[in-house]
């Protein structure tokens, strides 16, 4: 094998055997790894790539992106057309279909700021005493411990 070359991440060298290792000037090691496409790319000692190395990927991830996306925009032209009449017949025809993807839209955990919640408590426990039915008897306003 052929000895450590000094290379800089702006000019990596692509026409090395793959194995050669070289250093950069930080004094990290990397070494040339076999492209499937032809010449070499090059892998930091913990597997990463280098930064402006020939992709590895085959187009698969920028197909997929692009799907994606058109299969979004499609989406959205058909959704601002029929949305609101997909809403009412869902509604009426699968009640519990749409009741589930209202349900799903709805935080699973909802988080309250302490001093809204003691201020409210106060606020309710005040009405509470203003009025007749003393609304703190029905609903229990008792912050709970942490």
């Amino acid at each position: 094998m052929a000895s450590i070359i000094d290379i800089t991440t702006d000019n990596l060298p692509l026409d090395v055997e793959a194995g050669q290792e070289g250093r950069l000037p930080g004094g990290e090691i990397i070494k040339a790894y076999e492209h499937p496409k032809g010449g070499v790319f090059w892998r930091r000692s913990n597997g990463h790539m280098l930064p402006g190395q020939p992709s590895l990927a085959r187009g698969v991830g920028r197909k997929r992106n692009e799907l994606a996306g058109r299969f979004i925009d499609d989406l959205f032209k058909d959704w601002k057309n029929h949305g609101e009449e997909v809403f009412e017949d869902c509604r009426k025809s699968h009640p519990h279909q749409y009741l589930k993807v209202v349900a799903s839209l709805i935080p699973k955990e909802l988080k309250v700021n302490h001093d809204v919640g003691d201020t409210f408590i106060t606020l309710l426990k005040e009405m509470s005493r203003k009025r007749e039915d003393s609304l703190a008897r029905i609903v229990d306003v008792t912050p709970a411990k942490e």
